[in-house]
C-alpha cells in the first residue's frame, strides 16, 4: 500500500512540475513575441 502511495505521489509531482514547465514556456514564448512585435515596429 505505501508502495503505491509513493508511486502515485511521485507521478502527480513529475505531472505537476510538467505543467508549470509547459506554462513558464508558454510565458515566455508570448513575452518574447510581444517584444519582437514592438521591436519591428520601428521598422514600419
Amino acid at each position: 500500500m505505501q508502495k503505491q502511495k509513493l508511486i502515485d505521489f511521485i507521478i502527480q509531482f513529475m505531472e505537476d512540475i510538467e505543467k508549470e514547465i509547459r506554462d513558464l514556456k508558454e510565458s515566455v514564448n508570448t513575452r518574447g513575441r510581444l517584444v519582437a512585435t514592438e521591436f519591428l515596429k520601428q521598422f514600419m
